[in-house]
Parts: C-alpha cells; sequence; structure tokens
C-alpha cells in the first residue's frame, strides 16, 4: 500500500499542482468517474480512464514526472484523480474516515538516506548540494505539520513524510534539486538537537565555517556607522557618498548581505535628510548605527543565532521562483510628499513565506497626490492593480525574490501573471502565518532573537489571527488612535491598534465599522509584537463576508453606523503615556539626537540629558539602562575635555550599549 499517497490532503495536492486543478478532480471522483487504479508489484499506481488516457505514479516519481498519455506537459487533472481515485479504493484519507484508528504520522525526512538522496537527485544536482554542506550552511526549521525547511534561496515543504516525490520546493525546478538534499540535512541536524520534534529555529550544517572572514569584512562598515554617529547626520557633506560606495564593495564580496543592506539604508536615510524629505528619522539612523555594530560584535562573538545567519552570507540576492500562488494578507501605504509608496504583503500557502510587492508612484507638480481607495486603481504589473492584487491572489511563472523577501514580478512568452478575487479563506494558510493561540504567539515572539541581529525579512512579525469575539473598542482622541480587544479561539485576548493617517484616510473608520457589524470579523492579518498589556497586532486587513484591505478602504467600508462616524462613544478612553513609555522615549530621544547632531558636536548639555533620562530610568525601575546612560554621560565629559582615541573608542561603545538595551526592551515590554 502506499502510504505516501494516502498521505496528501487537497492542500498537499494543491501545492503540487494547482487548486483549480483539484477541485476539477475531486468533483469527477465525487460524481463517480473513477478511474479504474491498479497497483503492481513494484508499488507503481496505474489509473485508466474512460477517455483512454493512462497514468501512472511510480515510486519516488512526483506527480510532474509521472508519465500520462493525455497532452499536458505539466501536472494534469488525472494525475490528481490517480491519486484521489486511491485514497478512496483504499477507504479514504484516515482523517476523513470517522471509524479509523489514529495512524502514526508519516516517518520524518530526517530519516532519509544519503544513498536514497543520491538516488533520487541528478548528478549534477547531488554535486551541488555536497558541494553546499561541504561549504556550510544555515536552514530554518519548522517541524509541526509538513515539516519545512527554509534555505536561503529557497523553501521546502515535505507534503508526504520521507516521500522525496513528494518534496515541494519553491526554487525554479520545483523539486528534484539540490535544496531537497539540503533540507533533508537540516532535518537531520535539527532532530539531532531536539529529538521532540518539538523545536522550532535555525540550525548549522557542515564544520566549516565563514564567520572569521565575514566579521573581518565588516571593518568598513563599521568605520561608516562610527563616522555618521561622531559627525552627526546633520554634519556630514555629499562627499560622503563616496564613502558608502566604497564601503560597500567588500560586504557585497564577502556576501555578507544584511550588513550590505542596513549600508544601503542608512545612505538612503542621509539622502532624505539632504532632500528634506519627510521620510528621513533621526531614530531610524540610530538603529542602523546600532544594527551595523551589533552584528559585528554577534558574529565575532557568538550567540543565539549562527553567524551566517547575523551576517546573511548564505543569502542569494535573487532566486526565480517556481509556479506560485500568493494570497494577499493586504497592504500598506506610505506617503512623502508629491510620492505615494504601497507595499502589499503576499503569502505563499505551500511554503509559508510571506513576500512583499513594493511600488512607488509620483505625482508631478500639477497633479494632486492620491490617498487610500483613490491609489487602488494605481497599476503594479501589467493589466494589474493596485487593489485587485492587495484584496486578491496571484498565480505567477515570472516571479523572482529577493533575500530581503522583496518580490519581482517580470513578463514574457507564455509565462504569465494573473490575479483573481479571493474569498478570504485564510483557514488554509500554515503554521507560523496563521496564529490560532495568543499564547503561543506571545510565547514565540518572547522567545526569538533580538530584532538587530535576525534576517532583515520586510514582512517579519506580519500574521493571521483566527478571531474568536470582539471583547471591546476604544478611540483615543489624543492620538488618534483606535484600540480593541479581541479573543482567540481559546478566548486569549489581544489588542489591535490602528493610528489614524491622511495616506489612509478611511482605515480606522472600516475597521471601526468591521468590528461593530453584525457580519463577525474571522479573520486580522497585521504586524505583531508584545507590549506591556499582552500581544497587540497593528492590523492590514480583516476577514468577514469578504477582505476588506484597510488602507485601501473606500468610504462605503466605513458605513454610517461606524462608531467614529456616528459619534458614539468608546467602551474605553484614556491615552495617557505610561511612565515605563515615557523612559523609554527618553533614551530614545538622547540616543537619537546623538546620531542626528554627532557626538562630536554635542555641547556640555548633552550629558546633562543622559542624567535626566537615567534618573526618571531608576524610578521605574529600569536600573540596567539606567547604568549605561550614566557611563554614556561620563564618557562623552571625557570626550569633550580630551578626544583622543581611547575616549573616543569609551564614548562610542557606551553609546552602542545604550540603543542596544533600548532595543532590546522596546522589543520585550
Amino acid at each position: 500500500m502506499r502510504d505516501d499517497l494516502l498521505a496528501l490532503g487537497p492542500e498537499a495536492l494543491a501545492a503540487l499542482a494547482n487548486v483549480g486543478l483539484v477541485k476539477r478532480a475531486t468533483k469527477e471522483i465525487e460524481a463517480g468517474k473513477l478511474p479504474v487504479v491498479e497497483e503492481s508489484d513494484d508499488g507503481t499506481v496505474v489509473a485508466r480512464f474512460d477517455d483512454g488516457v493512462v497514468a501512472r505514479l511510480p515510486v519516488g516519481k512526483s506527480l510532474r514526472d509521472a508519465p500520462c498519455t493525455c497532452p499536458s506537459t505539466s501536472v494534469c487533472r488525472h494525475r490528481i484523480a490517480l491519486v484521489l481515485a486511491y485514497q478512496r479504493s483504499h477507504g479514504g484519507r484516515p482523517e476523513s474516515t470517522a471509524d479509523a484508528e489514529p495512524k502514526a504520522p508519516p516517518p520524518s525526512p530526517a530519516t532519509i538516506s544519503d544513498e536514497a538522496l543520491r538516488a533520487h537527485l541528478a548528478p549534477r544536482a547531488w554535486e551541488k548540494a555536497t558541494s553546499a554542506r561541504r561549504a556550510g550552511y544555515s536552514a530554518e526549521v519548522r517541524r509541526r505539520g509538513d515539516p519545512t525547511v527554509g534555505l536561503s534561496t529557497c523553501t521546502v515543504r515535505f507534503l508526504a513524510g520521507d516521500a522525496l516525490g513528494f518534496a515541494r520546493c519553491d526554487c525554479a525546478a520545483g523539486g528534484g534539486c539540490e535544496h531537497v538534499a539540503l533540507a533533508v540535512w537540516a532535518l537531520r541536524a535539527a532532530e539531532l538537537r531536539d529529538p521532540s520534534g518539538l523545536e522550532e529555529g535555525v540550525v548549522e550544517v557542515g564544520e566549516r565555517s565563514r564567520t572569521a572572514g565575514g566579521a573581518a569584512s565588516l571593518g568598513a562598515g563599521i568605520d561608516v556607522a562610527r563616522e555618521v554617529l561622531l559627525e552627526g547626520v546633520i554634519h556630514l557633506s555629499s562627499a560622503f557618498a563616496g564613502t558608502f560606495a566604497r564601503a560597500r564593495e567588500p560586504l557585497v564580496a564577502a556576501g555578507l548581505t544584511w550588513p550590505a543592506d542596513a549600508l544601503d539604508d542608512l545612505e538612503a536615510e542621509l539622502s532624505a535628510y539632504r532632500a528634506r524629505s519627510a521620510r528621513y528619522a533621526p531614530e531610524h539612523v540610530a538603529w542602523l548605527v546600532m544594527e551595523t555594530v551589533a552584528r559585528e560584535r554577534a558574529a565575532r562573538r557568538g550567540g543565539a543565532l549562527p553567524s551566517r545567519v547575523v551576517l546573511g552570507q548564505d543569502e542569494a540576492p535573487e532566486t526565480k521562483l517556481d509556479h506560485v500562488r500568493l494570497i494577499s494578507l493586504g497592504a500598506r501605504l506610505s506617503a512623502d510628499g508629491r510620492e505615494r509608496s504601497a507595499d502589499v504583503l503576499l503569502c505563499d500557502p505551500d511554503t509559508a513565506t510571506i513576500l512583499v510587492l513594493q511600488r512607488r508612484f509620483t505625482y508631478g507638480e500639477k497633479e494632486t497626490p492620491e490617498d487610500g481607495f483613490a491609489l487602488a486603481h494605481r497599476s503594479v504589473s501589467k493589466g494589474v492593480r493596485l487593489g485587485q492584487v492587495a484584496a486578491g491572489q496571484v498565480v505567477t511563472t515570472v516571479a523572482r525574490r529577493r533575500a530581503n523577501r522583496a518580490l519581482l514580478l517580470g513578463q514574457g512568452g507564455v509565462s504569465r501573471t494573473t490575479v483573481t478575487p479571493q474569498p478570504g479563506h485564510w483557514e488554509i494558510l500554515p503554521h507560523p502565518v496563521r496564529v490560532e493561540s495568543i499564547e503561543a504567539l506571545d510565547a514565540a515572539l518572547r522567545d526569538r532573537p533580538p530584532r538587530m541581529i535576525r534576517p532583515r525579512h520586510l514582512a517579519e512579525g506580519v500574521v493571521v489571527v483566527a478571531v474568536g469575539a470582539v471583547e471591546g473598542v476604544s478611540w483615543v482622541p489624543s492620538e488618534q488612535r483606535l484600540h480593541a480587544r479581541l479573543s482567540d479561539a481559546t478566548g486569549r485576548s489581544f489588542e489591535l491598534r490602528l493610528t489614524h493617517r491622511s495616506v489612509a484616510p478611511f482605515a480606522v473608520d472600516a475597521l471601526a465599522a468591521a468590528l461593530s457589524a453584525t457580519e463577525p470579523i474571522r479573520f486580522v492579518s497585521g504586524l505583531a509584537r508584545r507590549a506591556p498589556t499582552g500581544v497587540v497586532i497593528e492590523p492590514l486587513a480583516v476577514v468577514t463576508d469578504r477582505v476588506i484591505v484597510l488602507d485601501l478602504a473606500q468610504p462605503d467600508d466605513a458605513e454610517a453606523s461606524s462608531p467614529l462616524r456616528s459619534g458614539a462613544s468608546f467602551s474605553i478612553g484614556g491615552g495617557a503615556t505610561s511612565a515605563l513609555d515615557d523612559a523609554l522615549d527618553g533614551v530614545g530621544r538622547t540616543v537619537s539626537d546623538a546620531a542626528h547632531v554627532g557626538l562630536r558636536h554635542l555641547t556640555d548639555r548633552f550629558p546633562e540629558d543622559v542624567d535626566r533620562a537615567a534618573t526618571k530610568c531608576r524610578e521605574v525601575g529600569l536600573r540596567a539602562v539606567a547604568a549605561r546612560l550614566t557611563d554614556l554621560a561620563a564618557a562623552h565629559r571625557a570626550f569633550r575635555v580630551s578626544a583622543s582615541a581611547e575616549s573616543e573608542n569609551r564614548v562610542l561603545g557606551a553609546w552602542v550599549d545604550t540603543a542596544i538595551r533600548l532595543a532590546v526592551l522596546r522589543e520585550n515590554v
């Protein structure tokens, strides 16, 4: 009996083909149009159809490689029907048979031998895999449900346990590639570290390390960060751009993706300041300087993440994807003068990868910049509008993804991209994108390494939560912010927070209307973080009887019955900033001011401001950050007296220590 075929559910079959083919084959099977199914002694399953078509599925072959006499050159409905008919002939899949005894899960892919891998892969693919293992690589392993391994260039999902023919890779090959072997070896490493199969996280495979060379190559980037902090954004000339170019070259040559990416962002911040752009933010400059140094420290000293993950050494700049289906989780708009930007969040349900489609729209002097739903008609690809993508689903064969998970859509030949509406069936989304338990999400957010050393993925922290009930809604006029208390299916509560922005004029109204409507909210997508009050989500979209993309909401989405539009009072008022937040905000201003003005140009008033911030921190119990602030004040006073190399290094180190401590606190309180 073919246990691998019995393990394939509708979602797995859709991942191997597409939803349309699975639905069509299922309807034909349910209508009684069953092929005649035979199983030979070697395990090959043969299906003979009434129209004369014959499909065969040998052991170890994928659906794509299975021979079929129909004209299709890819996975066809006959191959899907073969699997469904085989399952029916054996009583259906275990979960669909009420009286069947529960079966053990299929064997883990970690049990696949190297001999089996070598026999399954083409010689060139095996050679690439062994070469990558010798060089060493890192991978993110998830073993809940279908084992999934995130590699630097792609994601591999094992849809039927140790059946290699049903290992799905989202690279251009789609399967049977070297990535399958790399994923198996990563699962082995995870099994050795945690045999229970419960732990999820990053593992390292291979003995050779590129850490030393990588950390050494960071020197040029560190020098740029030091100069920005010492001189300050406002004192750097336009000629400093040449320094960025010289520093980027060794980073790129050494494959240090994340430090190079941070350097690009830092250069963009300086350009924004010179252009007097609203995109410039001193706190972002401070973060980028701190992040650059923090990654060098973590790579040199070791810690929660492998050094190659901290530095992004295994990341490919760009990867071509296979035939993919992407479900939109909403969009986020931003404005800068006469420019508008849109980020559409798209989830691949086969691999739990979230990609970001980014577009910018620039308006001329005589044009009126558009906001909110007016932007929905703007084109993001040939024949595709922003509103369609943001509330729909994308099927494409011409997609590429960058290391930071930005999505690029191409054109050409028979390859194409189609966009269709989606019904909001987000229950098909896999873990960890779809969250059933807020308690589990809270634990995952708490246990992850600090953001300053994590991979720089654009959609990191975006989740979909299944909503159990709406417990209360509040509007805080002083902050122009809506607060809502919701609960998950287990009754554990979490909070939504959405601040009004002119670029999304009806977002808050639409959310308030959805929260108070008779049609219950089934799902909410957004950026999740931890706060003293619990898990907080900044929403992107909600699903009721349809998908509502908040930033692109129309006036019709913000009904007159909305509490905001009707003037009804909310259940909770307030808006007073807590003493803890006030203290942390003070530290943030101190750190940002130093990066904006420059440690060389700050006056004697700066250490006095630092001392006041330290006092506030002690009053609310933040003794560790207060101690770092005290060190920073003392170091800057010494630096003002004697600007020696020793005092310069001391004040730089004290500032970085303070900034790192602040960033960690912001993530965990």
